[in-house]
């Protein structure tokens, strides 16, 4: 038996060998590791430390590819060092009696997401991956500032799955949980290492949330990393989101936001003035079941217009003015003087009209008299490239729109050449150039009237 696994492992050391690039590394982990056992599908490998337990388990995936190709088998690999061996019998993990939770919210639902233009590609998104999760857009990556509902959609696409296939794993985690999980397996433990790959692996879709919290942790990046492809390769779904698109992300390995861009990437925007108001009406219903308040639609519309920067905001004030409308008031109606004396001590942005990216491509044009075929065009005269940065300053300034959305809009330009008009505008307002400060705050006071 004992020389079987020997031929065993060196036929995969053959084929790890071809694709792991680091020779030293794979003289010092690989090659001074051996098979120690096979108990039905698990391949225990031997390593002849801790440092190279840990290693070894950062490329699980590569091992389990080389036994796959050797044995025709989907064979799961274990680590275990010398320690490990007397009690592997003992802490050995029986999969079938571990309950690990999903962390879905059970209230975060397709029914009750407000879907408007900022939110309808991510949307439309969401529920095609739910019908068919690994099908369609893997991975499916979700990003936009935070507050702007990503977090209630990827529960929903998540509570769907499940919905509509009960025996499908979905986990979801914060991308801090999954630090932390991981923190606890560097301990040497057995046990804890069994319940992480069982937690990780064994899933069928891996939602995880603010992936750009893991930026400059190498250790779990490469974890993480290792997990996704094994995943990947399983055609098992992942979900994630950020706060920025997949090129924009700094602090994780590129090889790693190589794979976020292979996917489907979406984003999230501020909501526009509609889907502010649908937002508001929404929790307006919620806040009635148990008190009878109404609003005038002037009220509705001047919250939507304040405080439409992100849904925690249009929350947060629509819920100050109910509590300061039944416990100050002692009324059921929220008028425009309730929302004036609730709002006295807040620094308000008064807009009259609403601020849209074609409403900031539109003034721009006015101002220089320039057409918009001009703006969107390739041409680099002076004339036009000048009104055109400031264009698209105003638009991510304003409005926080996606770099990559910009582009569209404008000429269908790559994303880094649109942080590239940003940037240059940026420093000219930041180095204090008259000329930029007085044409930014004259369009931005035409916009809001």
């Amino acid at each position: 038996m004992s020389n079987n696994l020997e031929l065993l492992w060196t036929n995969c050391l053959i084929i790890i060998k071809d694709n792991f690039r680091d020779n030293h590394a794979f003289d010092n982990f690989f090659a001074s590791s051996s098979i120690h056992s096979i108990d039905n599908e698990i391949v225990y490998i031997l390593a002849d430390s801790q440092i190279a337990k840990l290693f070894l388990e950062t490329n699980l995936n590569i091992i389990e590819e080389a036994l796959l190709i050797v044995t025709e088998s989907n064979f799961k690999a274990r680590i275990i060092t010398e320690d490990d061996i007397e009690t592997k019998d003992d802490t050995k993990i029986d999969e079938k009696n571990i309950i690990i939770d999903n962390n879905l919210r059970k209230d975060y639902l397709f029914d009750n997401f407000v879907v408007g233009t900022s939110n309808q590609e991510s949307y439309q998104a969401g529920v095609a991956i739910s019908s068919s999760p690994g099908n369609l857009f893997n991975p499916l990556f979700i990003y936009g500032k935070s507050g702007l509902g990503k977090t209630h959609l990827i529960h929903a696409i998540g509570n769907k799955i499940i919905e509509q296939k009960p025996n499908m794993r979905v986990l979801y985690v914060t991308s801090e949980e999954f630090f932390n999980d991981y923190i606890k397996i560097t301990k040497g433990n057995p046990e804890d290492s069994e319940w992480f790959n069982y937690k990780y692996r064994d899933i069928d879709v891996l939602i995880v949330d603010d992936i750009q919290f893991l930026s400059n942790k190498e250790k779990s990046n490469e974890m993480f990393f290792n997990i996704y492809n094994d995943l990947f390769n399983k055609n098992k779904q992942i979900i994630i989101t950020s706060d920025v698109m997949p090129k924009e992300l700094h602090g994780l390995e590129e090889r790693l936001v190589s794979r976020f861009s292979q996917g489907l990437s979406v984003s999230i925007s501020p909501p526009e003035f509609e889907t502010s108001l649908k937002i508001l009406n929404k929790k307006l219903s919620y806040f009635n079941e148990d008190e009878n308040t109404i609003i005038t639609d002037e009220a509705l519309e001047y919250i939507a217009k304040n405080f439409s920067k992100d849904v925690r905001d249009l929350e947060g004030a629509l819920r100050r003015v109910i509590f300061y409308t039944i416990n100050i008031t002692d009324s059921q109606e929220i008028t425009m003087d309730i929302i004036r004396e609730a709002f006295k001590d807040f620094k308000v942005v008064k807009i009259d009209g609403e601020i849209t990216d074609d409403k900031i491509l539109k003034t721009v044009c006015g101002y220089y008299n320039l057409s918009k075929s001009q703006m969107v065009s390739k041409s680099r005269q002076k004339l036009v490239a000048i009104p055109r940065h400031i264009a698209i300053y105003l638009t991510r300034s304003l409005l926080e729109t996606p770099y990559e959305k910009i582009g569209k809009m404008y000429g269908n330009r790559d994303h880094s050449t649109i942080m590239s008009s940003y940037h240059k505008v940026k420093e000219q307002i930041d180095s204090n150039n008259n000329d930029y400060i007085i044409v930014i705050n004259e369009l931005t006071k035409l916009l809001k009237e």
